[in-house]
């Protein structure tokens, strides 16, 4: 199960990342629906999200992977960078959310508070890495090293399992409802917003 879950966050870590050729061949070849509905079936999650996000997938197989990587990275730019639609990082997002209008990127407190989250369970920014560590993909691939258990923090005697719950408490379930509810809102592509449906699904199970 902790296998499984571990996938599901690098899913969806891959899916809000900047977009790649990768992994719009993923999605021309059905890989990356496919990955999805195993591995949410494989935690029993209820089947018709599964299925809905199946069905939005569809539309990508067997487009032309460039076609599709300038559709979804038009969009990504779009809601996240040059229009700014939406804020994809936890700490300006929860900031303007609560009526904040200007917001300083990364040296806010919630910002600085998942870095020190992260830092405390021995995962560091890498040298030269100039982006927001509270991404929304970022912040995904946090709780997919989590849910794998690693055995450095239980010598370290940290419970990987505890310290994921308080992540997902303190974090996840403060911005990631309401910012996939603006995503569904906001994107022009079936990608983004059955994306944004699914991960607000996982939130709510957890």
């Amino acid at each position: 199960m902790a296998t499984n879950l571990s996938n599901m966050f690098s899913l969806l870590s891959v899916g809000f990342a900047a977009p790649t050729i990768e992994r719009a061949r993923l999605m021309t070849e059905g890989t990356f629906a496919r990955e999805v509905g195993e591995t949410w079936r494989a935690l029993e999650l209820d089947e018709a999200d599964a299925t809905a996000f199946a069905e939005a997938m569809a539309a990508y197989e067997g487009r032309d992977a460039e076609e599709v990587l300038h559709e979804i990275r038009c969009e990504y730019t779009r809601l996240f960078l040059v229009d700014h639609l939406i804020e994809h990082t936890e700490g300006p997002w929860r900031k303007k959310a609560n009526g904040q209008d200007t917001v300083f990127y990364m040296i806010n407190d919630i910002s600085t508070g998942v870095q020190d989250f992260m830092r405390a369970c021995g995962v560091v920014r890498p040298a030269g890495y100039n982006d927001s560590v509270d991404m929304i993909d970022n912040e995904w691939y946090f709780c997919s090293i989590l849910a794998e258990d690693p055995a450095y923090l239980a010598e370290h005697g940290l419970s990987a399992e505890e310290k994921l719950t308080e992540f997902v408490d303190e974090h996840m379930r403060q911005w990631v409802p309401g910012f996939s509810d603006q995503v569904i809102e906001q994107s022009r592509i079936s990608y983004y917003r059955a994306l944004a449906q699914l991960q607000k699904k996982l939130v709510e199970a957890l």
